[in-house]
Order: C-alpha cells, then sequence, then structure tokens
C-alpha cells in the first residue's frame, strides 16, 4: 500500500491510497473526504484521470476506483450518473462506508453521530 497523498515527495495527488494487489491483478485507487452536502463531479473526474497517470509495471492490471464520501453524489444529474458508470467508480457516500464496516464487525459506537 501507498498513501500518496500523504507523501511529502509526491505532488499533491486525488488518490489517498494506491493498493497494488499483484496476485489478482489488481490496482485499487481510494481517494476518500469529509465534505458536507453534494460532492462536485470534479473530485472523481480527478480520480479517474490519475488511472491515466504513467503507472509503471501496472498497465496489465485491472483498475478499480473507489470514491469515498461523507457528503452525496448528484443522483439526479444523468451525466454525472453515467460519468460514474462509464468510468466503473464505485461510490461509497453518506454513511455507506460506516455501514459496512458495521457489518464487517468494527464497533464505531465511539463515533459522534
Amino acid at each position: 500500500m501507498r498513501y500518496p497523498a500523504a507523501d511529502p515527495n509526491e505532488d499533491e495527488t486525488p488518490v489517498d491510497i494506491l493498493g497494488v494487489f499483484r496476485n489478482v491483478g489488481a490496482v485499487i485507487l481510494v481517494h476518500a473526504q469529509q465534505y458536507s452536502g453534494t460532492v462536485p463531479e470534479a473530485g472523481i473526474q480527478e480520480l479517474v484521470g490519475f488511472q491515466y497517470t504513467t503507472f509503471e509495471g501496472y498497465d496489465a492490471m485491472a483498475v478499480i476506483k473507489w470514491f469515498v464520501t461523507t457528503g452525496h453524489f448528484p443522483e439526479d444529474e444523468d451525466e454525472a450518473v453515467g460519468y460514474v458508470q462509464e468510468n466503473r467508480v464505485q461510490v461509497f457516500q453518506d454513511t455507506d462506508l460506516a455501514k459496512r464496516l458495521v457489518i464487517s464487525g468494527v464497533d464505531l459506537s465511539f463515533a459522534k453521530a
């Protein structure tokens, strides 16, 4: 795993976690953000654009894109929804990630509502 957004030697990047799973031939790009309200589509566009940055040695791998936000995506905009579907971005919005963590057995009772 790499955390390019936290690396002082890297330029600013829309990817917070870069996970390389060579055994299964996949690269997972994760962008996570705390956001209130409707999330601008630009963040997802930047995540998708990062996929096309040169990945030395990763070009034969499947690229999986996760966009995690506490905000919500503008589902009523056909163009935005189409862009997410076309680029196969998995969007975890609002409480989606927290719910999945609870299902996995993580205790979130300490978290603020």
